[in-house]
């Protein structure tokens, strides 16, 4: 019997953002416990600890000359990128066993192979033969997040803000503003990637910002918080499965689809867009900090098993 490879090919940084890097590990995690061989070829820089053990390679995998030499006609591939080319997609199709593809906004025309669109609403039109996977039941959450019991932890935060690994619209600082303006002694607890000096010359007794942390611990940050602001993309089904009271702030495009899910279905009260004038800003999160609800919880919390387990079928 020839020996399974799954091989996961994505990209991710300061400069790309973490969400690929979340979801991509998160099947990592799925596919090695099961006792197959498996490696995540990331491009991206400073990204070494954020994929802590997990064996991996930091190359720039989108070019056929180090796809010709890397890759076996026996590996199984993943790919979740905005970045590689068609050409590197049709590479990948015809040189190896099978294909999986991750897809937010139908792409490209993407070749034979399995294409999953891992979100909530599920309502993207694919014109392919392609077998598509999407909707919530293949959503992906890291292992850390997949209990069935959620723990219970005192809420001694009062605001979490987490926007990602990156802070691409600088909301931080405006967000710090508009929360001391509203009580200057919130616990404000603040986790993102690499900390710049201006970030971190913001920190005071009430405000203390964490960088690169694990995912557990941003799982218990998220338990131990009365109140979490967030990005609308990966953190939305992490916050969903925790039954935690957030409020999602759209970052970029391709979050429109959870913005329209999460207000249609009535999860969350309002959605931001990130552009809004900080007077709207000042005026959610005022009406929402202070209110008492429970999340319905939506997740059953096996989307990575599900995906993986049709990956693996002898078809």
């Amino acid at each position: 019997m020839v020996k399974k490879r799954i091989v996961i090919f994505t990209e991710g940084g300061q400069d790309i953002g973490f969400g690929h890097l979340t979801r991509c590990s998160a099947l990592y995690d799925e596919i090695d416990k099961r006792g197959i061989e498996v490696i995540l070829v990331v491009f991206g820089k400073e990204i070494e600890n954020l994929l802590g053990k997990r064996k991996k390679r930091i190359v720039d995998w989108k070019d056929l000359e180090f796809l010709k030499n890397f890759l076996n006609k026996t590996d199984y591939v993943i790919i979740d990128s905005y970045l590689a080319t068609l050409e590197v997609y049709n590479f990948c199709s015809e040189n190896t066993t099978k294909c999986l593809y991750i897809d937010d906004t139908n792409r490209i025309n993407y070749p034979k192979g399995i294409i999953l669109n891992p979100s909530l609403s599920g309502n993207v039109k694919y014109n392919t033969e392609n077998k598509i996977l999407q909707g919530k039941d293949y959503i992906i959450l890291r292992k850390e997040f997949t209990g069935e019991k959620i723990p219970h932890f005192e809420k001694e935060i009062d605001v979490l803000i987490t926007l990602g690994g990156t802070d691409i619209r600088n909301l931080v600082p405006k967000l710090l503003d508009i929360l001391k303006s509203i009580n200057a002694k919130l616990k404000i607890a603040v986790v993102m990637g690499k900390i710049s000096e201006d970030i971190k010359k913001l920190e005071t007794d009430y405000i203390k910002i964490f960088s690169n942390i694990e995912a557990l611990e941003m799982r218990n940050f998220i338990l131990k918080s009365k109140f979490i602001i967030c990005g609308c993309g990966q953190s939305i089904y992490e916050m969903l499965a925790l039954k935690a009271n957030f409020l999602p702030i759209l970052i970029i495009d391709n979050q429109e689809k959870n913005k329209e899910f999460l207000l249609k279905n009535k999860f969350v009260e309002d959605v931001l867009d990130y552009n809004e004038e900080k007077e709207k800003f000042c005026d959610v999160i005022l009406k929402q900090l202070f209110l008492e609800r429970n999340n319905k919880i939506i997740l059953d919390v096996k989307g990575s098993k599900r995906i993986i387990d049709f990956f693996l079928e002898e078809k």
